[in-house]
């Protein structure tokens, strides 16, 4: 439906996208009510649309043998300037422009060729709130894409994320947890850090930031408070019981 009307588009681009947007908005809830709520969902998207700032009419140019608006097919024969030219005898415009072979009506907006539109593809993944907050549930009852890391505390117990970690977070979280419930400073951290990794960075900021992603996955384990000019840091085990 975008593609097809986006072609015929006339009015203001602003207005287009306006009517689109009403028209998939009740689509996609439509769409919505009818997934199961632990699902995980991929949204993607095709090519966009741009208005064409000029037009070629290529009625007497030997050599081709179709015409679209963003792309010629040509006999082989023909190798074009300015275009991409394919094994498959396609040439791609990758500037602005658009092709006709002479009367009828001309696109006013385009897409395709190897505009910038037509060759990245972006997409949302929206992963089960329910897994993030249940991160240690049994591990036969959630697909493993749901999860990016799997990190083994113990013999018993598994962190289930949603995000990948780091070395120096993964250093940080088992040191940690193999203190449980005792406090560890800043300082001891960076003696860890340095020896197993040869540098240290900025062990607070690394911590603040591995605190944020891990309460983004419902998991808030890891206490931090100031001792003089020491910043203490302490696995509380127990946050970590009451999520299971």
């Amino acid at each position: 439906m975008f593609d097809r009307d986006g072609h015929k588009a006339t009015e203001d681009f602003f207005t287009f996208y306006d009517k689109q947007k009403k028209v998939f908005e009740n689509s996609i809830m439509e769409l919505l009510k009818m997934i199961k709520e632990d699902s995980n969902i991929v949204i993607a998207s095709d090519h966009g649309l741009m208005r064409i700032d000029e037009y070629i009419n290529m009625k007497d140019k030997e050599g081709i043998v179709s015409v679209k608006s963003r792309y010629l097919k040509t006999d082989g024969k023909l190798y074009l300037d300015g275009f991409i030219n394919t094994k498959d005898n396609i040439a791609l415009s990758y500037d602005n422009r658009g092709y006709f072979t002479g009367g009828g009506e001309r696109d006013f907006y385009s897409h395709g060729g190897a505009s910038i539109e037509e060759v990245i593809v972006p997409f949302v993944f929206a992963r089960s709130k329910t897994v993030k907050q249940d991160p240690i549930i049994k591990e036969e009852d959630v697909p493993s894409s749901v999860y990016q890391e799997v990190l083994q505390l113990d013999q018993d117990t598994k962190l289930r994320l949603s995000f990948k970690l780091n070395e120096k977070e993964r250093l940080i979280l088992a040191a940690l947890y193999e203190f449980k419930n005792k406090d560890i400073s800043d300082r001891d951290i960076e003696k860890i850090l340095k020896k197993e990794t040869g540098s240290a960075g900025l062990v607070n900021a690394i911590i603040r930031r591995l605190i944020k992603k891990l309460q983004g996955d419902g998991i808030d384990v890891i206490q931090k408070f100031a001792m003089g000019d020491l910043i203490m840091y302490r696995f509380d085990y127990s946050k970590l019981e009451g999520i299971h």
